[in-house]
């Protein structure tokens, strides 16, 4: 299973009858409240059913905005993140209110005006229908691919290993009863229950931070157990998770603008504020709630880490991916269990629901009522109501498929960093170039989808693609990976989509209505005009006081010093790598003396790699640290299996070559007949050793592993003294390659050569 999606049995959360208690009443709760909320309102039945008469309050839209946003997607993967690379990933968390602050001032004012029901209905009143049923269909397929699908699969997930329920069911559980309220009661019943859940989320969330943070002796006692890198969301592009401040800082606002502003299942709760006031204030209330997810998702998973480095918690955490369900285990008391299972169970139906609701909205206005102008309004609620579940069906199906991105965080934003720039290009220069023409909205639209696609098709597939072309054309070109980040590549997209907008806004002019003249900023300072509330309701001191707090915040946890990873690549001098090796690296800076979080212990894996500063832990040195290097070998490598892997390696073995059972049991296991050799069916707990080289295969519960021993080599590279291995750190990623003896007799090794 790709990383990121395991559940190991080990992190099944303990319940007790306080926690299932919890459990069931927020289940009943949460249903019988959307049901109810949204069958109260009989009047102008369409409006009430998909924009809640247009009657919601700020409170409510900035809520049901920030439970729209967070997923089980987020909590879980903002944690494993946090664990890995601490506070980076905070920072799509943070951005938003930037963008959000754009929705507020640029976005809303326009979208109440218009009196829209759909941002694909905007799009035609600015462009033309061509535009309109463009969006409407993408709209439709974010909902479905992105929202719905990555919501369903990964609460399923996390609810696979709290309660060891079989994945598809509960998939089918929670997509039933998320369908049902939002079936029965549309918008309002969505926004009602998002606002329950929103406090839901929070409690739970501030909860297992606080319970953690005390574990781990407060802030200070957390800087003192993790690499200094871990506070800092500010990294330099050496970062080995590829996202440093340049993806951040050109990469979001892309994808951001696109997110907050002009997609229909988070802009719908703008559309149905009551009026233009309300729909700049919701959203700054969401900014304001954005700064909380850095302390409350991401916190925890370093917290954990801090928690483990202290020995504090001496429990194994096998996978990353089950930071959250660990720490629930670890910190939380029965009753606040039950809590954090239904925060989960909260973040998962919000996203679900104003996702079906979303299409209901975009299919009965943007494509029924498009075609079918005199469609009545109860033919339209009907249809809504039809398409949801359909839309369900669709993503319970999908949904099953996002197990094959390597992560599902990394895969959400891959999609949406392709698919975001040539919407984000037409929605942001429609409203503040006037020449901005309805023809080359259509191209950009349309070749920026062209180009999203390939550039996915790229990212997944590069070195079939290049050994596709060798074989077409004779030639020999290497095969490589895709390996700039996909928030750089959707910037690139984004210039493309807006070259592309301006070369054809200039050669195919645009005629204006006077409808779609209204639609333009006359300048960049008109957005601050217009009536606004007094005091501290005003939207532009709201706004100014939102920047200002994200600006300083940014400033204070940037980080003083920029700390460069070590890769390291161990070999023996015929090439073979070096596995299981203990890896010791010391410095004598009186900076980092004797401090752990600088004088790490690594492992060398399968390949000989390993590194102080990874994408898997936050860590490395300021440039001009000196290290020494000791190396010994120390631990088998374990190599996870598929049972197709596990013949390839058998068959690779020379013919006739042994095979040692060495635990018994009724069905066999791997055997080596004639040179020919198969992976045996076999009940878990079995081993076979090849006695020629050390290698055993073992069978468990968790499938088939290759353990391979560690690889000898000499003696003197296991004091420093002797080693004669050190090197020093430079500003830039250091890929450190060493050719090592096999025996302090042989020939070879060689100080490092630095890549």
């Amino acid at each position: 299973m790709p990383e990121g999606l395991q559940t190991a049995a080990s992190s099944a959360i303990a319940f007790d009858w306080r926690d299932i208690t919890v459990i069931v009443v927020y289940l009943v709760g949460i249903v019988g409240l959307g049901c109810w909320a949204g069958t109260r309102r009989k009047d102008h039945e369409g409006d009430a059913y998909f924009l809640g008469g247009k009657s919601l309050k700020w409170p409510v839209i900035g809520a049901a905005l920030f439970a729209s946003n967070i997923s089980t997607v987020h909590m879980v993967s903002l944690a494993e993140c946090g664990y890995k690379s601490g506070m980076l990933y905070g920072n799509f968390e943070w951005m938003a209110p930037f963008t959000l602050i754009c929705l507020s001032l640029f976005f809303a004012p326009f979208y109440i005006r218009s009196r829209v029901t759909t941002l694909p209905d905007f799009l035609e009143k600015r462009f033309n229908r061509v535009c309109r049923d463009w969006l409407a269909i993408m709209s439709l397929v974010a909902a479905v691919v992105i929202h719905i699908g990555f919501a369903l699969y990964t609460g399923a997930r996390v609810l696979h290993g709290v309660f060891g329920i079989d994945t598809n069911v509960c998939i089918l559980v929670v997509a039933g009863l998320a369908g049902l309220y939002t079936i029965v009661g549309g918008l309002l019943a969505v926004m009602v229950t998002e606002s329950i859940q929103t406090i839901i989320l929070l409690i739970g969330a501030i909860a297992i931070t606080m319970i953690s943070l005390t574990k781990v002796g407060g802030w200070s006692g957390l800087e003192a157990s993790v690499h200094p890198v871990n506070l800092s969301i500010i990294r330099p592009g050496s970062d080995p998770t590829g996202l440093s401040m340049w993806a951040v800082f050109l990469g979001y606002p892309v994808i951001g603008l696109w997110y907050w502003c002009c997609d229909q299942v988070i802009v719908q709760r703008v559309l149905a504020a009551k009026d233009e006031n309300h729909a700049r204030i919701g959203p700054l209330f969401t900014g304001f709630i954005k700064i909380l997810p850095m302390f409350i998702f991401v916190v925890p998973g370093l917290i954990c880490l801090a928690l483990r480095n202290n020995n504090t918690f001496t429990a194994p955490l096998e996978n990353p991916s089950d930071t959250l369900t660990y720490l629930i285990n670890n910190t939380l008391p029965g009753g606040l269990k039950g809590v954090m299972a239904a925060a989960l169970l909260a973040a998962m139906m919000g996203s679900v629901s104003a996702a079906l609701n979303s299409i209901a909205t975009v299919f009965s206005y943007d494509i029924v009522k498009r075609w079918r102008p005199d469609t009545s309004e109860h033919a339209l609620v009907l249809s809504g109501r039809i398409v949801t579940a359909l839309g369900m069906v669709a993503a319970i199906l999908w949904s099953p498929m996002i197990g094959r991105f390597e992560t599902i965080f990394q895969g959400l934003n891959d999609l949406i960093c392709y698919m975001a720039p040539p919407v984000t290009a037409v929605f942001l220069l429609g409203v503040f170039w006037r020449r901005t023409s309805s023809a080359a909205a259509v191209i950009t639209l349309l070749s920026g989808a062209v180009f999203g696609v390939g550039m996915l098709v790229v990212q997944l597939y590069l070195p079939q693609l290049i050994g596709a072309a060798n074989w077409l054309l004779g030639t020999h070109w290497p095969a490589v990976e895709w390996k700039v980040h996909s928030m750089l590549t959707g910037f690139v997209l984004f210039l493309i989509a807006t070259a592309t907008l301006i070369v054809f806004s200039c050669m195919y002019p645009h005629r204006h209505t006077a409808e779609s003249e209204a639609l333009v900023w006359k300048s960049f300072l008109a957005p601050l005009q217009g009536k606004a509330w007094r005091g501290l309701g005003n939207f532009r001191l709201l706004s100014a006081t939102l920047f200002v707090t994200m600006v300083f915040l940014y400033w204070w946890f940037a980080g003083g010093e920029n700390y460069y990873p070590i890769a390291l690549e161990l070999r023996l001098s015929d090439g073979t790598p070096v596995r299981g090796a203990k890896v010791t690296l010391t410095t004598k800076d009186p900076r980092f003396l004797d401090d752990l979080r600088f004088n790490p212990i690594v492992y060398s894996d399968q390949d000989g790699k390993c590194g102080f500063g990874t994408a898997s832990k936050a860590g490395g040195a300021p440039a001009g640290t000196v290290y020494t290097v000791a190396i010994e070998p120390s631990q088998s490598t374990r190599v996870p299996l598929t049972a197709q892997q596990l013949a390839d390696e058998l068959k690779s073995l020379p013919e006739g070559t042994t095979i040692v059972k060495s635990r018994q049991d009724a069905t066999g296991g791997p055997t080596s007949k004639g040179g020919q050799r198969t992976g045996g069916q076999s009940a878990s707990g079995q081993r076979w050793r090849v006695p020629s080289d050390g290698r055993e295969f073992h069978l468990d519960e968790k499938g088939y592993t290759l353990v391979l021993p560690p690889t000898a080599i000499a003696n003197r590279y296991a004091d420093p003294a002797t080693s004669r291995i050190g090197f020093e750190v430079q500003s830039e990623l250091n890929t450190i390659l060493l050719k090592l003896a096999p025996t302090d007799a042989a020939a070879g090794g060689s100080e490092p050569a630095v890549r």
